[in-house]
């Protein structure tokens, strides 16, 4: 299994909550591909109205259940990423619940070999593509904030409710957020959008540096 990139984003339970931001990560640029782990055959429809079933009730899977019990993931296509994977984690008795892309890390990166040494390059191009979508969805959505994170990653993102000066969203690279949550004490770069949102991008917070590295050590 490859490690991923996960875009989390953050939203209130609701009666129509599934059905919304799935809506709106079509309208966005994503475009459905099938079911994933269980339900290849099942369509859109199908499993949005299994996933918000399992929102209402509020589920969350136990440590002895069986996955097929779980809320349904999707895969999607999006430009040439080689793969984009939607799953719902939900926390019972929690006001919020997230719902995760993840992509291949390696989408985002590129090598350079000499001889025993190589240069680990980042493709910026393809982390503003996934900016610009994200920036979409959380202007056509509801969603309560939007967090990056590696997979590797040693801090986990941070509740809306719980961002305030000492407790910053989880941008690796970028995050968005509530113009009203933003600290001037974040060293983020900032940039203002539109539903009262507000892009934080912290560039040297990719897991990768371009360094090199001696093969093997």
């Amino acid at each position: 299994m490859p490690a991923y990139f996960s875009v989390r984003f953050e939203l209130s339970k609701g009666p129509t909550a599934i059905h919304d931001i799935y809506d709106a990560l079509v309208r966005s640029g994503l475009s459905f591909k099938n079911g994933y782990w269980g339900c290849e055959n099942e369509t859109f429809e199908e499993i949005k109205r299994w996933n918000q079933e399992k929102l209402d009730a509020d589920f969350e899977l136990g440590y002895t259940e069986h996955h097929s019990h779980d809320f349904k993931q999707m895969q999607f296509e999006l430009d040439d990423y080689s793969e984009v994977r939607a799953f719902v984690l939900n926390i019972k008795t929690e006001a919020t619940f997230s719902l995760l892309l993840i992509i291949p890390e390696e989408d985002f990166l590129e090598y350079e070999k000499n001889g025993e040494k190589y240069k680990v390059i980042r493709l910026h191009e393809k982390m503003e593509r996934i900016i610009e979508f994200a920036k979409r969805v959380w202007i056509d959505s509801e969603v309560l904030t939007i967090q990056t994170e590696w997979e590797c990653s040693e801090d986990r993102p941070t509740k809306h409710a719980d961002l305030d000066d000492s407790c910053p969203p989880q941008t690796e690279p970028f995050s968005i957020i509530p113009r009203n949550k933003f600290s001037t004490k974040w060293n983020f770069a900032n940039e203002e959008i539109d539903r009262d949102g507000i892009l934080l991008v912290n560039d040297k917070a990719w897991y990768y540096e371009a360094w090199y590295c001696i093969l093997g050590k």
